[in-house]
């Protein structure tokens, strides 16, 4: 599977902006910027050229600018036909143990393994559709049924709250 980099591009009215692809790519309606490294390119340096190329804006990374660049991980077990099984040794591995865990991932992967660990199951059913944030809780991260979900909020209803 070939890996690609993007961006979520925030302004400062907490509007995100998405991006119209070419032919509906893979039935893209609405998408954020991404796209291939070039040959020798850091997934950050894509990521930041990618979203110049595809909006017209330079980008800073998030975690740069709130100091957290120490706490980024990048996993290729959160991409679609990754392994939810390494994705949950990895973050258990994480020392400290962190008391919250911000995933962002590919559509349909990331709500597959939401509803794995809140039902059990990665063929129950959340529909995030482009993306969505989501509380999960739970007392140990593991394989199979280890969570509750508190909450779930689409990009609309993010929206209305900025």
């Amino acid at each position: 599977m070939k890996k690609a980099f993007g961006g979520v591009v925030i302004n400062s009215s907490g509007q995100v902006l998405l991006r119209e692809p070419a032919g509906h790519y893979k039935g893209d309606v609405w998408t954020f910027a991404k796209g291939r490294p070039d040959p020798g390119e850091s997934p950050e340096q894509t990521a930041l050229r990618e979203v110049l190329e595809e909006t017209g804006y330079r980008a800073e990374i998030a975690a740069k600018i709130l100091k957290l660049e120490k706490k980024l991980t990048i996993s290729s077990d959160l991409i679609p036909g990754g392994n939810p099984q390494a994705l949950i040794r990895q973050l258990n591995g994480l020392k400290p143990a962190p008391e919250n865990i911000l995933l962002v991932g590919h559509e349909p992967y990331l709500s597959r393994f939401i509803a794995l660990l809140s039902s059990g199951s990665p063929a129950a059913t959340i529909d995030m559709k482009k993306g969505g944030l989501c509380k999960l809780e739970t007392e140990g991260l593991e394989y199979g049924h280890c969570a509750t979900l508190k909450w779930l909020l689409t990009p609309r209803q993010m929206e209305l709250m900025a």
